[in-house]
């Protein structure tokens, strides 16, 4: 979806900069707005919605993702739409936060899969007659997954079409289907990520969270409402589809780490305020003054607490955001920009990082990791070189590749600080075809 959506913006005549950075921006005021109005949905006070909201911006992680991309505040927004049409019991809105859900991001299937099914299931409940499936129930079905069946068949059948498989192909390069259906160590890696990279979560903080959310689960989950049920378990269900997808516990909890995760946070601050509400209606019923004070002043040290992690956390991650812009430009994309005044227009370049270099280069680029070409997933690099004998390579630096004798170093970057590179320095190696062939 992300694609289309620069697609229409660079059409009339943006570059792909200002397209990416402020449709990111676009859609996390949209994001804010829309998890307004799920607090509303699952009935907060409207001053309490408009704190969850706020947070949605301010949170640092959320803040930085906003102006990175659209990764996390388009998937966030498609989500958030989905569960607070359910909520609503609009049906065909569902159904279409739902497809673009699902081709937003393909993790998020499983909440889709299941939002349906609790709509279905809630319709079929409270009906009376013996009937294995009425008239109703067959619309509802198709209003609900209609919409998704529909994009996310059309975005397999183009998968299909350019590289034979019904996902893309960062699923066969980045997804790990080994790890299982309980992967333990990635689930601790990600809850330790997050009481240690995040403002909301972080620390002492972030058990109070847990107890709130725990809270907030009961109260949505009251009148056997289904919807409420899946809302307050949204962010494990998204943890959990992403821990048998993506090898997490030997990552750094960086920006790669992140961007699956950040737009999780306004969902549990919801949720964390919805049982702060809970228990705050069952201490107005105690009529205990002490108890009142006790919870204000909870509410007080919480507020506190989060603005005193989020202050440094904001700091920390403007200098790695900063760095990580850095760090492309002096490296990956000045690579680009040499290849397109150096080097022969016919020139064949090879790269492990075809992104910034394949853009800037405007030459025939050949991505060994294979996220640009399904040919050369799951295959060695010195292979795929023999294959397609390219003219030209540009690596980061690594023992290995000294000791290929095809290659001869031509030119070379270096990033002053390294915090977002596959390595510090990025070389460019001339290829001896005649020694590759051998």
């Amino acid at each position: 979806l992300w694609v289309i959506l620069l697609a229409i913006v660079m059409k009339f005549g943006t570059g792909p900069v200002f397209a990416a950075k402020y449709l990111s921006i676009l859609f996390g005021a949209a994001f804010s707005i829309l998890i307004y109005h799920l607090a509303i949905s699952v009935k907060l006070h409207r001053g309490l919605a408009m704190v969850v909201a706020m947070i949605t911006l301010l949170e640092p992680n959320m803040s930085y993702a906003m102006v990175s991309g659209m990764e996390v505040t388009l998937t966030g927004l498609t989500m958030v739409a989905a569960l607070w049409a359910a909520n609503e019991r609009r049906y065909l809105a569902t159904g279409i936060f739902i497809g673009l859900m699902v081709i937003t991001r393909g993790e998020l299937a499983l909440i889709g899969i299941l939002l349906g099914l609790a709509l279905l299931l809630e319709v079929y409940l409270k009906r009376d007659s013996m009937e294995l499936i009425t008239k109703d129930e067959v619309l509802l079905g198709l209003k609900v997954y209609g919409p998704a069946l529909l994009l996310g068949g059309s975005w397999a059948i183009y998968n299909f079409s350019i590289n034979g498989h019904p996902l893309p192909n960062t699923y066969y390069v980045k997804h790990y289907y080994g790890l299982g259906y309980f992967n333990l160590e990635n689930l601790l890696a990600i809850w330790k990520g997050f009481f240690q990279e995040t403002a909301l979560m972080g620390g002492l903080l972030g058990f109070v969270i847990l107890i709130l959310w725990v809270m907030g689960a009961i109260a949505l989950s009251r009148k056997k409402n289904l919807v409420g049920i899946l809302i307050s378990i949204t962010p494990l269900i998204i943890v959990y589809s992403l821990s048998i997808n993506l090898k997490l516990y030997d990552a750094p909890w960086n920006f790669f780490t992140r961007r699956y995760l950040d737009f999780l946070l306004p969902i549990i601050t919801l949720l964390a305020i919805a049982g702060f509400c809970w228990l705050w209606e069952k201490v107005q019923m105690l009529k205990r003054k002490e108890l009142r004070l006790l919870f204000v002043l909870l509410l007080a040290g919480t507020i506190g607490f989060y603005a005193f992690q989020a202050a440094p956390l904001s700091i920390k991650l403007a200098d790695e955001y900063s760095w990580n812009c850095r760090n492309i430009a002096e490296v990956d994309v000045a690579m680009g920009q040499l290849i397109n005044e150096l080097l022969p227009e016919d020139a064949v370049i090879a790269v492990t990082d075809a992104g910034a270099m394949r853009y800037f280069g405007n030459r025939i680029t050949i991505d060994l990791l294979g996220l640009n070409d399904h040919r050369n997933i799951g295959i060695r690099i010195e292979d795929i070189l023999q294959r397609d004998m390219p003219d030209y390579v540009a690596l980061f630096q690594n023992p290995l590749f000294d000791e290929w004798e095809f290659l001869t170093e031509t030119w070379r970057f270096t990033a002053e600080r390294n915090t977002i590179l596959g390595g510090r320095e990025l070389i460019l190696y001339q290829v001896d075809k005649a020694a590759l062939s051998q």
